[in-house]
């Protein structure tokens, strides 16, 4: 007969068995297998709340998915050495694990549309197929030159933690103009990120080693010519990757239907 254990001694089981590592996903840019702890009640419920945020929830999705994986993933892989690519693709694995090995998505072809369960299995078996470039471009306009890559986790965290600080605090989403003057701010935040370094002359500056509010104000002060080539690198080399990896394809009757893997708030739902 089983011993009757105190509320405490249940809680500490509980929090016990939780710290367990007992599945592994795979992280593309590391190209290998890391150790993930299941995802308890409060994870999941934390991200579904997201989806109350209005305008901003993607501003707090992204900051409660780090938090999680913060808890989940094994410690000994830092947050800065995974990049937002990896996040998508550990975020479908999280919900295989947690929740099912399903996914709807809904696909289009000639006008139709059909909505289907895809299987996370296979899309992480055929992802571990292709090939992805997460290796650092380099851009200049004759007088700065710019390092542009994948944001880690850890850094897309701490722009979003700024913003949501700095501009979105106190913002009433019932404002019109209020949410048209963030559009500046998120528009410089989202190029930002990508800027891992900027070499003026032969200064070389580290931009992430320099707080938040720093880098932004450097970035700011660039020249329109470099934000430019910035932009086109970020849209063909790493945005148009982030479309791909998500973009999948389904045969029905003979036809193609194309459809695109929505992660957001509803993930683990």
């Amino acid at each position: 007969m089983s011993e009757q254990l105190s509320l405490q001694e249940i809680l500490s089981l509980v929090n016990q068995t939780n710290k367990q590592f007992d599945s592994t996903v795979y992280i593309p840019s590391l190209n290998k297998e890391v150790y993930v702890k299941s995802m308890n009640a409060s994870h999941l419920k934390s991200v579904i709340r997201t989806a109350v945020a209005g305008v901003f929830a993607n501003n707090v999705f992204n900051q409660i998915t780090y938090d999680i994986l913060k808890d989940v993933l094994d410690p000994s892989i830092p947050l800065s050495n995974i990049t937002v690519f990896d996040k998508l693709v550990i975020l479908l694995q999280l919900r295989m694990i947690n929740v099912k090995n399903t996914i709807g998505v809904t696909f289009t072809s000639d006008e139709k549309t059909v909505s289907m369960e895809m299987f996370i299995a296979d899309f992480i078996k055929n992802l571990k197929l292709k090939t992805f470039n997460f290796e650092v471009s380099t851009v200049t306009d004759g007088t700065y030159e710019a390092e542009i890559c994948f944001p880690s986790i850890e850094n897309e965290y701490q722009f979003e933690r700024n913003f949501a600080q700095t501009k979105i605090k106190g913002v009433d989403q019932s404002d019109l103009e209020a949410l048209k003057n963030l559009f500046d701010p998120l528009f410089i935040k989202e190029i930002c990120m990508y800027i891992k370094s900027v070499k003026i002359d032969d200064q070389y500056i580290n931009l992430l080693a320099h707080p938040v509010e720093a880098r932004l104000s450097i970035v700011e002060k660039l020249s329109s010519s470099l934000i430019t080539k910035i932009l086109d690198t970020i849209d063909t080399k790493y945005s148009s990757q982030l479309k791909e990896l998500l973009t999948v394809t389904e045969t029905v009757n003979g036809a193609i239907f194309t459809g695109s893997v929505e992660i957001g708030p509803d993930i683990f739902t």
